[in-house]
């Protein structure tokens, strides 16, 4: 994550809050903060995928952590599905949002660069301790960004 300009971490709402991953995720993270806050100027996002209620709850309680960490907040930083709603949600604001999400993340990205000159790093995009919906396992995988016009 010290590479990347834009990361997006994704978990599922696990009785009102994050997965265990996740929160194993930003429990390792805080040796970044301690050697430095060696996440600043990184930007983050997050999504919370749920079939009831906690995914907003949970989305800001990951970035409450990692902006303590220092790292960037974009607008619209915080989303959440939920899975059985998604697609009857007004005007799909859900699926919108999703979208937003990432587009917001490159550009801030490309906004801290230009004002913090990168050494030679790409933007990654990672989506970390995500459900499958076709399984029950997680998916912990780095995704390449096209680059920014």
């Amino acid at each position: 994550m010290r590479a990347a300009n834009g990361v997006i971490i994704g978990t599922p709402v696990h009785w009102f809050t994050m997965s265990s991953h996740a929160k194993n995720l930003l429990d390792y993270l805080t040796i970044l903060e301690v050697r430095g806050f060696e996440l600043e100027n990184t930007v983050v996002g997050c999504i919370a995928t749920c079939d009831e209620d906690g995914g907003q709850k949970t989305a800001l309680d990951i970035l409450g952590a990692l902006n303590h960490m220092g790292a960037v907040l974009p607008p619209y930083a915080s989303v959440f599905v939920n899975t059985a709603m998604a697609r009857k949600s007004e005007a799909r604001w859900m699926e919108k949002d999703v979208q937003l999400l990432g587009s917001n993340v490159a550009r801030m990205a490309k906004l801290v660069r230009s004002e913090h000159p990168p050494l030679g790093l790409s933007v990654y995009g990672l989506i970390a301790c995500t459900k499958l919906l076709s399984s029950p396992s997680l998916a912990c995988t780095p995704v390449p960004v096209p680059p920014l016009a």
